[in-house]
């Protein structure tokens, strides 16, 4: 294994106490150089000391970011649905006050006009369009989210019957 210097390791302090623990495992030693020695030593493990007591800070300041992330993520999830709480009410209203008496109305014009329209190919043509506008309108809305089909009371009948044949 190649020696490596101060620069190219990690944490140098680990390369001086290495160094120390090789003097004091000698078996000659003076007191002058233990001195130097351990003053070297002192100096070595504050330096560890305070660069554990930064780890810390940096470790707790990193912890205490990650519990404010958290919280704003959480906030915005909260914030997302009430948004589309509040938007899915809109429509719901915006259906049932504004959509939905004005379609049934104009379902009602249309259903009571037709037979105005039977007589006359390019009215019955016309009135045709007229519907079918309709149909794409309310399809358009059924995709959006605003509006339902209505039942048709051929479907519910067909269903009548099924459960009655079931039953005997």
């Amino acid at each position: 294994m190649t020696e490596q210097t101060p620069q190219q390791v990690a944490c140098p302090e680990l390369l001086d106490l290495k160094e120390l623990a090789t003097y004091f495992a000698q078996a000659k030693v003076d007191d002058q150089n233990l001195l130097e020695q351990l003053d070297k030593f002192l100096v070595t493990a504050t330096k560890i000391n305070q660069g554990l007591q930064e780890y810390e800070e940096n470790h707790n300041k990193v912890a205490v970011i990650a519990g404010e992330i958290n919280q704003l993520r959480q906030s915005l999830r909260n914030e997302e649905q009430m948004r589309n709480f509040f938007v899915q009410q809109e429509r719901s209203r915006f259906y049932n006050e504004c959509l939905k008496p004005n379609l049934d109305k104009l379902t009602a014009t249309l259903d009571s006009s037709e037979e105005k329209f039977a007589h006359d190919e390019n009215l019955k043509a016309n009135f045709d369009g007229i519907a079918l506008i309709l149909k794409s309108f309310e399809d358009n809305l059924i995709g959006l989210g605003l509006h339902q089909k209505p039942e048709a009371p051929e479907a519910e009948a067909v269903e009548n019957t099924a459960t009655e044949e079931k039953a005997e």
